[in-house]
């Protein structure tokens, strides 16, 4: 936008010198159809001199209007640049307001996302701890079922000895 305002004053100025510029061109031109006038009524030997002039002046004139109509599409130029940065700033202004809303939303999605991690990391730290108490009930099962297997085999080896006796005992009656 600065550089637009720069170049728009840069414009504004070489307009205004122009116009200095074909004011004075003009003064020249007066002052040159004036001398062709006073020229032509006091010689008419210098009427082709007159009609130098009067081209020249011509030319003069329409190099003035060829310049004040540049002049007028170049501000009509700057005119419509500016509309258009103008529509572009409204543009990026728009950007800029949904990017911090986005930017709001992520870091509240952020904020979630890490809030739900912490839960998830205390959660494998529960289910952690529940599989090592259930490792160790498995551990302790297992010596369990050792022990019970153990006396099992001491009372099958027990009911084995009674029957022997028993069968002793009967041999003997």
């Amino acid at each position: 936008a600065l550089e637009l305002e720069e170049a728009r004053a840069e414009g504004l100025a070489t307009l205004a010198d122009a116009l200095e510029e074909l004011d004075g061109v003009r003064r020249e031109l007066a002052v040159s159809k004036a001398r062709c006038d006073a020229t032509e009524h006091a010689a008419s030997g210098l009427a082709e001199e007159r009609k130098v002039e009067l081209k020249r002046w011509r030319a003069g004139a329409e190099e003035v209007e060829r310049l004040r109509k540049m002049l007028a599409d170049d501000t009509a130029a700057q005119a419509k640049s500016l509309k258009i940065v103008e529509k572009h700033r409204g543009v990026l202004t728009l950007a800029r307001a949904e990017l911090t809303s986005q930017s709001h939303l992520m870091t509240s999605q952020v904020d979630k996302l890490t809030s739900q991690e912490a839960e998830l990391k205390k959660l494998a730290a529960d289910l952690g701890e529940e599989r090592a108490r259930r490792a160790a009930g498995a551990d302790e099962v297992a010596a369990l079922r050792n022990e019970v297997t153990s006396a099992n085999k001491a009372l099958d080896g027990k009911v084995a000895e009674l029957e022997r006796a028993r069968q002793a005992k009967r041999g003997c009656w």
